[in-house]
């Protein structure tokens, strides 16, 4: 029921096999190797890996609140605005973690719902792409970005068409940032571990569901149309074509 526990484990025993690796004959490494990181891995989690890394859970839960108990609103417009600017570069899966600490510690999970207007409004931002361009490979493009984003899956959005043309995703950010801080204050949170997504809503039921749900809606249609009125026309395709 642990999850920094685990992490810190696992990477002990990553650098144990590498030395075991260097150390072994290639004729009994397939055996060895295995059974003496196992066997030295398993007591030093259990007396001090494990227990130390217990105390690390608690300090980043103590600090999840504290950030969110300081000001809410705050806590959940940094998150909401800088999810979508982590994924750019892979590093939104460093917080996941934090989602499954929060979730064993708390039993539930208020940054996913903090960072899942974030995710709507990039898709909402494709969706006024979509509507707004007369282009057919792009309107392809925006359509299919804009249906994986409601599902959770907005790189395609992302690289695809928001990044590209820049306006859409600074739209679809600072929708983010409203709409988390606004979940923030609700209090709404996830009660299950799942990606963000339309499929996934009913994990956040509970505290402030309405309230979060209302704000998700906004941060998608508000995007699409902020975007379509101002944020999107094919002279930026036809400049970026050019040059």
């Amino acid at each position: 029921s642990t999850v920094i526990p685990i992490i810190l484990a696992i990477y002990v025993m990553s650098k144990l096999e590498k030395f075991t690796v260097g150390v072994l004959h290639s004729a009994v490494r397939p055996f060895l190797g295995p059974m003496i990181s196992i066997g030295l891995i398993v007591p030093a989690t259990l007396l001090v890996i494990g227990p130390a890394a217990t105390m690390l859970s608690g300090a980043f839960a103590s600090a999840y609140i504290w950030l969110f108990g300081v000001n809410p609103i705050l806590a959940g417009a940094i998150f909401g605005g800088l999810w979508q600017i982590l994924v750019i570069f892979g590093l939104h899966w460093g917080l996941i973690p934090v989602m499954l600490n929060n979730m064993t510690v708390f039993k539930q999970d208020g940054l996913a719902a903090s960072v899942t207007p974030a995710i709507f409004a990039q898709a909402g931002a494709t969706l006024g792409v979509f509507l707004k361009t007369r282009d057919p490979q792009m309107k392809a493009i925006a359509a299919a970005a804009a249906a994986s984003g409601i599902f959770g899956i907005t790189e395609p959005a992302i690289y695809g068409v928001n990044l590209r043309f820049k306006r859409p995703f600074i739209i679809g950010i600072v929708a983010g940032v409203l709409g988390g801080a606004v979940v923030a204050v609700a209090g709404a949170a996830s009660h299950a571990m799942a990606p963000p997504g339309l499929l996934t809503l009913p994990v956040f039921m509970g505290e402030g569901f309405v309230t979060f749900l209302i704000t998700v809606a906004v941060a998608y249609f508000g995007a699409a149309i902020a975007t379509y009125l101002f944020g999107y026309n094919d002279r930026m395709l036809e400049a970026e074509k050019k040059g």
